[in-house]
């Protein structure tokens, strides 16, 4: 017994849409069904697609090099695969796992079909397990380790294109003497206003990490010494001038704060080194200073 094809594909939990093969370039092929799983993923009506090219909600067709793609895979006699991010009718985004055949008929015509999973559940999982693995869990700022890999990006770009950068190390002067004198959970809030006091000073584009206890980095793409400078005696100068209170008792700060250039070094290691020499020297001069290493 013969099953309508409609019948059996509305029954379908993925999306699904048919259409005419030719022609894959512009303005691509003409849409002659999608199913209802399809209207619910996208927010969209049968009536908006049918007859027209796929290209409402979907960016399966929008670049030349993924339509290049598929006509190989056709031409291969293998289907495509691939991941896209679409929009919902609503303006929403969400995420697809999409696979498109051909079907093979009698005659001239030819025929895809794409058939859509939603996996925008898992996309945004693994996108938050990421930021919490490269997030430091008490101040919300990037972790030691993910704030080194932006270096190493910013000194491949000075590297390959002279693009400038200075990064920024803050440590809190006499620290060591408050944790000795209080426990974790005061200290922790401490730890935790400093970052909310660094944030607001820091451009957009400017990265800031947890460097140590009570040390923190930032970087600053496209910034030569002197802004970078600017930017460190602002930090200095909002740790010394307002005081953190901890279980209802104020406690000053101050900072002593590195400033580097990459200048020659050959490696993110020279850097962070010549960073280190920068804090320690500021120490030295007895904190609450900024010094250019």
């Amino acid at each position: 017994m013969e099953l309508p094809f409609g019948q059996v594909v509305d029954l379908v939990p993925e999306a699904v849409i048919v259409a005419r093969a030719a022609p894959l370039n512009e303005p691509g092929p003409e849409v002659l069904y999608v199913n209802p799983a399809w209207e619910r993923l996208t927010g969209y009506r049968a009536a908006d697609m049918v007859g027209s090219v796929p290209d409402i909600a979907h960016g399966l067709w929008s670049e030349p090099d993924m339509r290049q793609r598929i006509r190989d895979a056709f031409m291969r006699g293998q289907s495509y695969e691939t991941k896209l991010e679409n929009r919902h009718a609503d303006g929403s985004r969400y995420w697809v796992e999409i696979t498109v055949s051909s079907l093979e008929t009698e005659g001239d015509d030819c025929y895809f079909v794409a058939v859509e999973r939603d996996i925008t559940e898992a996309v945004e999982l693994k996108a938050a397990a990421k930021r919490l693995a490269s997030t430091d869990p008490i101040t919300g700022v990037l972790s030691r380790k993910a704030w080194l890999a932006e270096v190493e990006r910013a000194f491949s770009l000075r590297r390959r294109y002279d693009r400038p950068w200075v990064a920024v190390l803050i440590d809190l002067d006499g620290f060591s003497a408050f944790r000795a004198d209080h426990e974790i959970g005061a200290t922790t809030r401490v730890i935790q206003s400093l970052a909310q006091r660094i944030r607001p000073l820091a451009r957009e584009q400017d990265v800031i990490g947890r460097f140590g206890h009570d040390d923190f980095a930032i970087l600053l793409p496209e910034t030569r010494g002197e802004a970078g400078r600017v930017l460190a005696e602002r930090i200095r100068r909002a740790i010394d001038g307002t005081p953190i209170e901890v279980d209802g008792t104020e406690h000053h700060f101050t900072a002593s704060i590195g400033l580097v250039e990459p200048a020659d070094d050959r490696t993110v290691a020279e850097t962070i080194a010549r960073f280190d020499h920068a804090l320690a020297e500021a120490r030295e001069q007895g904190g609450n200073t900024v010094v250019a290493g």
